[in-house]
């Protein structure tokens, strides 16, 4: 069972409904159990979930939608993702209203102390989003010495061979 490698809460996930299959799938995969559509049809019909998950036909859509595990990876970046944008974005909500105060009737709390929480709450959302990415350490002899890439032009001075090239204007205005 692929859940078993995904390291997810149920609530890093957007729809109610979502969160309900993927904790059905948690307690299958912490069982030991098989996780397919009918088991995790089975366990949301035996906790009286089925109809908050969205009933049968929610299920297939899912499994029709999301079920090819090659892509596992990626779509387990694009739920941390989004949890972490929508976790953000209540960080600066709440940001708001402490420099607002209770009812807006003054600041709870200090410009300073607001943006540095909240700069740290950011810089750990941040991390949680994107995954580490091991980037390539040049020294400066090395970048000194890239020859830079000769341009080939289809048009002198104006159109690149092999770059994309952006056009606009009204179609009347040469």
């Amino acid at each position: 069972a692929c859940v078993e490698r995904v390291e997810l809460e149920p609530v890093a996930f957007y729809t109610e409904a979502h969160r309900t299959i993927f904790g059905a799938m948690q307690a299958l995969a912490d069982r030991g159990d098989a996780v397919s559509l009918l088991t995790v049809q089975a366990e949301l019909v035996e906790l009286g979930q089925l109809t908050g998950a969205g009933g049968p036909a929610h299920l297939a859509l899912c499994l029709q939608e999301a079920s090819v595990e090659v892509y596992l990876p990626e779509y387990v970046a694009l739920v941390r993702r989004e949890a972490a944008r929508r976790a953000a974005i209540q960080a600066c909500s709440q940001a708001i209203t402490a420099l607002y105060g209770p009812d807006g009737a003054g600041p709870a709390a200090s410009v300073a102390d607001v943006a540095a929480g909240l700069t740290d709450r950011l810089a750990t959302l941040a991390g949680q989003a994107e995954p580490a990415v091991s980037l390539p350490v040049h020294t400066w002899t090395e970048m000194i010495a890239r020859v830079p890439e000769t341009l080939h032009y289809l048009w002198p001075g104006w159109v690149v061979e092999k770059k994309i090239v952006l056009v606009a204007g009204a179609g009347d205005s040469m």
